[in-house]
């Protein structure tokens, strides 16, 4: 057969960029990698030419600057997300833009959303002793929950994890260790009523991520690293299991307030907040029922800048965060503590 002159195609274009719509997560200074599939659905050969942005800041760049793609078949490529190292914690788009001709309007282009976290160091660099939580102190982890680390090079992360039933739930737990530029190091999965060791030598010095899912079930999860964090954001809610547990967290300078959110399991799995700031002061304090409304904290001028204290007692489920001008990471003691770098 041949292939006529003029090709009437399903779509406006003789290509479609394919990526995944779910958010990557990054982590501010690091650069992230991604993939994108070019499907090309015409019977010609097309050679796109490849191009990115994003906030102000940010760099955005496939690894090459065109890319081949045969007639009637897909291709990959790559793209790396660099976030400025000040940038803060959120969410945000960056652009992806390819193009099979010379004009504007034969581009395409994907908008690729990203979840923004923290670069994270230790508050205290040096610390000879510090308190290790008794088991009724660890957060008793449902459904899904990650957990910071801050390590050195060549330091060991090492990590106990336990599959606890929920009455007549038999999920397996999934976890998933994570190094400092979000990359998959480790991975494994631990049968109900059993548990498991990990441990890992920290190739580069910084924040690794733990994320833990029973699903159904629960989990217990104990670091025997110093600067260990439980990430509380709105990205990644912290989710309790009748854990009654207190917390600190850092307020930056000039912050003049921050929210708490929470959302409960149902009408009768109330849950008490105690927030106190490093004065002393009861700065919020809360008992009932939470919808996911995000609620107001006040900081004063002579309290930012410093630690504070959250005190949470679920009767059962809760997923709870911190949003706005706050670092939402939390520790068992102060020494253990992660801060955003530069701060």
């Amino acid at each position: 057969y041949a292939v006529a002159d003029i090709l009437r195609l399903e779509a406006n274009r003789p290509y479609q960029l394919v990526y995944s719509k779910t958010a990557l997560t990054a982590v501010a200074g690091r650069p992230r990698a991604t993939t994108i599939r070019v499907r090309n659905w015409s019977p010609l050969d097309l050679t796109l030419a490849l191009g990115g942005s994003g906030p102000e800041g940010w760099q955005v760049t496939p690894a090459q600057a065109t890319v081949e793609a045969p007639a009637l078949s897909d291709i990959a490529f790559d793209v790396a997300i660099t976030p400025p190292a000040d940038a803060r914690r959120g969410s945000y788009d960056v652009r992806v833009v390819s193009n099979h001709a010379d004009r504007e309007d034969t581009g395409f282009i994907a908008v690729l959303p990203v979840n923004l976290l923290d670069a994270l160091v230790p508050l205290t660099p040096d610390v000879a002793e510090w308190q290790r939580p008794e088991l009724e102190e660890r957060s008793r982890i449902r459904q899904s929950s990650k957990f910071a680390v801050y390590a050195a090079e060549g330091e060991e992360i090492a990590i106990s994890i336990s599959n606890i039933r929920v009455t007549h739930y038999e999920d397996t737990l999934t976890w998933r260790l994570l190094g400092p530029s979000m990359e998959l190091v480790e991975e494994g999965s631990i049968p109900v009523d059993e548990a498991a060791e990990v441990s890992h030598i920290a190739e580069a010095a910084g924040t690794w991520y733990l994320e833990v899912v029973p699903k159904q079930g629960s989990a217990d999860v104990a670091f025997e690293n110093r600067a260990v964090a439980e990430v509380a954001t709105e990205q990644d809610p912290l989710q309790l299991f009748c854990s009654h547990i207190e917390r600190h967290f850092y307020v930056p300078a000039g912050s003049a307030g921050f929210r708490l959110g929470a959302r409960d399991g149902g009408p009768t799995e109330t849950a008490r907040f105690v927030i106190t700031s490093p004065t002393g002061r009861v700065a919020f304090e809360a008992d009932g029922n939470y919808n996911g409304a995000q609620l107001d904290v006040q900081v004063q001028p002579d309290e930012a800048g410093k630690a504070w204290s959250i005190r949470v007692e679920p009767e059962q489920d809760i997923a709870f965060w911190l949003a706005g001008d706050v670092l939402a990471y939390l520790s068992t003691a102060a020494e253990r503590m992660l801060i955003r770098s530069g701060d």
